[in-house]
């Protein structure tokens, strides 16, 4: 069966009714991390989980599925999976120096600049290594 899934497959719900105690990082690479082996991201691309908070607020707030929708729609953050072997390697006019996330990592990004896929029925990103803006600790950081 082909990780890569319809966009009607993905379930952002699942992501949101974890337990709040539960890191998102842990959870999406505990259950993507094997199948991250057969895949190969190519050129300057970085595939991202998009970031989906809990449905439950620490004030104990139950969020609704639309909340979880917009998260998926309207990301600003995302778990770094896998990066291309040029991600973050520039030559010529701009060289780049400077940190550089790692597999484990939160980065920021324009969500218009990314493009989604589904993988194993999580929310997903490409984004080009140069439009991603910031490296987090914490994904909520950013809205």
């Amino acid at each position: 069966k082909s990780p890569i899934t319809s966009r009607m497959a993905l379930n952002v719900q699942k992501l949101a009714e974890r337990d709040p105690k539960t890191d998102f990082g842990q959870f999406v690479l505990k259950n993507l991390k094997p199948h991250l082996e057969e895949i190969d991201v190519l050129h300057s691309d970085v595939l991202v989980a998009t970031y989906v908070r809990t449905n439950k607020t620490a004030g104990g707030i139950i969020l609704t599925d639309k909340t979880s929708d917009e998260d998926r729609w309207q990301c600003k953050a995302g778990l770094v999976l896998k990066m291309g072997a040029t991600a973050f390697k520039y030559e010529g006019a701009f060289p780049y120096e400077g940190p550089v996330p790692k597999v484990g990592q939160y980065v920021s990004f324009h969500t218009s600049d990314s493009r989604e896929i589904g993988f194993l029925g999580y929310s997903c990103r490409f984004i080009p290594s140069e439009l991603c803006r910031m490296i987090l600790a914490n994904p909520e950081m950013v809205y």
